[in-house]
């Protein structure tokens, strides 16, 4: 079935800086967390331990404006490397700041756990801190209310509480005992929305402004919801850390669960995208996941490292990519970054400057900055200016210059199916001119980016069809990009294909004549245009980290051109 074809997503990712900026993120003490840790420190505090701290601390209000650090920290990402700016704002040592919001009046509000206050931070580094009414009641998450407020979840005080942007403190009590809650969003239906992680408990729960709560049980037994978020279909999406799902209920109630496709990956947290998915991260596995609302057994993971990086917060960025913390060498794994993945999965990863800082939630700020809380003994609030997103390799017209194969030597084949998962693209390029293997930019260990395009005649956005293919990368323990012998490279993931459905690449280096590429993809993530293309109709892969390369191949007749499928050879 046709989807929304790439030209009209650049078109609404150049809308998104228009938009209003999230309102709000969410994190809580993931489960990964060492249990080594003392009592008396946070980091020991999984959900069924949390009763057991009895050190938290109570600060007096104290406004004070911090001596902020900046630093310029390198990356390499995947296509190019820059530097980019942090700014770490330090709080007082162990207070383990969790969740961060944008609030409603410009600031960032945040949950500082162990010192069980409510702190605000200016987008200049002014932070505010007020103490809550109930002592050592453990706040793991805030949220942006549709009343103006601030809202958040205690964890060991069973409470939801409400702040207002002047500092007043009120409480509301949770009907279910000891019901550990986890997360909270703001409702498509004026109320607020929580998870209750306890085992007694296992619910989401609705609260409305002036505090009247309802709650909804979770099918799955010992579910262990970690995060709540509203979804662009006006339902509340949530995942399941033990039941290793993502879950929908309705402003209703009205529960349905879909199950994870990497066993016991431990989701941790979900936000909704500017693509129209939801989009969410898997610590045990090192996943980011992503689910289609109005096709949710359509899940696609997309794999960060071999290495156990335990990625943990994750929220939408001004810039239409999604932005997520990846906390991993704090337990001896690798990561100690905010990383970003583009909604066709391109991971770049930007190192923060304080080593093992934990990074917990991110947000996106009111000044277009990402912001996050490093919830480790130093205790900060980090800010990243969000740096400018590469071009797209695949431009609104062909590029010019390319590499031709020889005539009649290369096909494609697109299919267009009722049933998207029988979607198909296949691309032969062959008998091309002379390419060296050293045009291929060595996608085993390199960093350059690759992209399949096409383009046809009509009048509608170009190109049609954009499928990027990331860079090295590990497919379920192997690395997706592999060797083959001294001539090329070929590109292998499992059926469910890349964000964008492509399956297998390959790349054979060669003479005139004897140089090869190949392209194939299947399944729901396909961009498919609606058939019945407009000849002539271009195929071209690009490559590029910095410089470009490019092989084309133009089709001026078809042997099949309908609303079904399109095939044809050429040139």
């Amino acid at each position: 079935m046709a989807k929304v074809g790439y030209g009209g997503l650049r078109k609404l990712r150049g809308l998104v800086g228009a938009m209003p900026l999230p309102v709000r993120a969410r994190i809580r003490r993931p489960l990964f967390l060492p249990s080594t840790c003392g009592t008396g420190d946070l980091m020991s505090l999984t959900p069924h331990r949390v009763a057991r701290s009895a050190q938290l601390t109570n600060h007096l209000r104290v406004t004070v404006l911090v001596a902020a650090t900046t630093l310029l920290a390198l990356w390499l990402g995947a296509g190019h490397a820059d530097a980019q700016s942090f700014t770490e704002f330090p709080l007082t040592a162990n207070t383990h700041p969790l969740g961060i919001a944008s609030g409603p009046d410009g600031n960032l509000w945040f949950v500082e756990a162990n010192a069980n206050q409510i702190g605000r931070i200016t987008p200049t580094g002014t932070i505010t801190e007020f103490p809550i009414l109930t002592p050592n009641s453990l706040p793991v998450d805030a949220v942006a209310g549709p009343d103006g407020n601030i809202w958040f979840v205690e964890l060991v005080g069973n409470q939801i509480g409400r702040i207002t942007p002047t500092g007043a403190i009120t409480e509301f009590s949770i009907p279910t005992a000891a019901s550990k809650p986890q997360a909270i969003t703001a409702g498509p239906d004026g109320n607020l929305w929580f998870a209750e992680g306890a085992d007694s408990a296992n619910n989401i729960a609705r609260i409305t402004p002036t505090g009247t709560v309802t709650e909804f049980s979770i099918p799955t037994a010992q579910s262990l919801p970690r995060d709540i978020t509203t979804g662009p279909d006006g339902n509340l999406w949530f995942v399941e850390d033990h039941g290793n799902k993502v879950g929908r209920i309705t402003p209703t109630g009205i529960i349905t669960e879909f199950r994870l496709p990497t066993a016991n990956s431990s989701p941790q947290f979900i936000t909704a995208g500017a693509d129209g998915n939801l989009w969410f991260t898997e610590s045990s596995a090192s996943n980011v996941g992503r689910i289609v609302p109005g096709a949710p057994n359509t899940i696609t993971e997309v794999r960060i490292s071999a290495t156990a990086t335990f990625p943990t917060g994750i929220t939408a960025g001004p810039d239409g990519n999604l932005w997520f913390t990846v906390g991993g060498a704090a337990f001896g794994g690798s990561g100690n970054d905010i990383s970003r993945i583009t909604p066709t999965g391109t991971i770049t990863e930007f190192p923060i400057p304080s080593p093992s800082s934990l990074p917990m939630t991110i947000t996106a700020g009111p000044d277009g900055d990402i912001w996050a809380t490093e919830s480790a003994a130093a205790a900060k609030i980090a800010r990243l200016t969000v740096p400018a997103s590469p071009l797209p390799l695949c431009a609104t017209t062909p590029a010019s210059g390319c590499r031709l194969a020889q005539i009649g030597a290369s096909s494609v084949a697109i299919r267009d199916n009722v049933d998207n998962t029988k979607d198909q693209f296949k691309w032969n390029w062959a008998k091309g001119a002379a390419t060296d293997v050293n045009a291929f930019k060595d996608p085993v260990n390199g960093s350059a980016r690759y992209s399949v395009c096409l383009y046809d005649a009509s009048g509608n956005n170009q190109p049609l069809m954009e499928m990027d293919v990331p860079p090295h990368g590990t497919c379920h323990t192997v690395p997706c990009w592999k060797a083959t012998g001294t001539s090329g490279f070929s590109y292998r993931i499992s059926k469910a294909g890349t964000l964008t459905g492509i399956t297998t690449v390959k790349l054979s280096a060669g003479a005139a004549g004897e140089a090869k590429v190949q392209a194939k993809g299947r399944g729901p993530n396909l961009p498919t245009p609606a058939l019945g293309l407009t000849l002539p109709v271009i195929v071209q892969l690009m490559i590029g980290d910095g410089t470009t390369e490019c092989w084309q191949t133009t089709y001026s007749t078809a042997t099949r051109n309908d609303a079904a499928r399109f095939t044809a050879k050429g040139p």
